[in-house]
């Protein structure tokens, strides 16, 4: 998914000490979440892709239709409101808007925030499987039809792991065990 990549991309930067992108990087990957579930909840309403599409061209650059539309489709699927905790508006908001130089370790902390966010989407988001793939599935195809005739390319492939308390790796993790 574009926001685990974005995610990802947000780890590098904080490990190349480039905090205030890794923050940007972050709030973006939550964004992306909000997309993603929002797609796939239209989809598990029925909508159809053009309508889908139309719908979403309409605040595509609009971050608050973004969010309110995405709090109301989380409240519809996990039967309660979503709550984003304010310290990840506001410490977003102090980075990206009044130019705050944070310490790695509140970028961590941000991170470790932004991150159980997601992963509570993410189970949202395991109640309706079968429209979340259908939805990877085609933006994985629009990405493919871009990529020029004959062009070599590679697909990623997330592998979950497990780790120890040395942060060691002990095993791999089955994607269908994981809730």
């Amino acid at each position: 998914h574009k926001y685990m990549l974005l995610m990802r991309s947000s780890c590098n930067a904080l490990a190349d000490l480039h905090v205030t992108e890794s923050i940007s990087a972050m709030q973006s990957a939550l964004e992306r979440c909000y997309e993603f579930f929002i797609r796939a909840a239209m989809r598990r309403h029925g909508l159809a892709k053009d309508t889908a599409g139309a719908t979403w061209n309409l605040m595509t650059r609009q971050s608050e239709r973004q969010f309110g539309a995405f709090a109301m489709l989380y409240a519809i699927a996990a039967g309660r409101k979503f709550i984003l905790p304010g310290e990840i508006a506001g410490f977003r908001n102090k980075v990206i808007h009044q130019g705050y130089i944070p310490s790695d370790v509140e970028v961590l902390e941000f991170g470790r925030k932004v991150f159980a966010v997601i992963r509570d989407i993410e189970h949202v988001l395991e109640t309706m499987k079968d429209h979340a793939d259908a939805v990877q599935a085609d933006a994985l195809a629009v990405q493919e039809s871009e990529i020029p005739a004959g062009l070599a390319h590679v697909r990623l492939q997330a592998v979950g792991v497990q780790v120890d308390k040395d942060n060691k790796v002990v095993g791999v993790v089955d994607r269908k065990s994981v809730v």
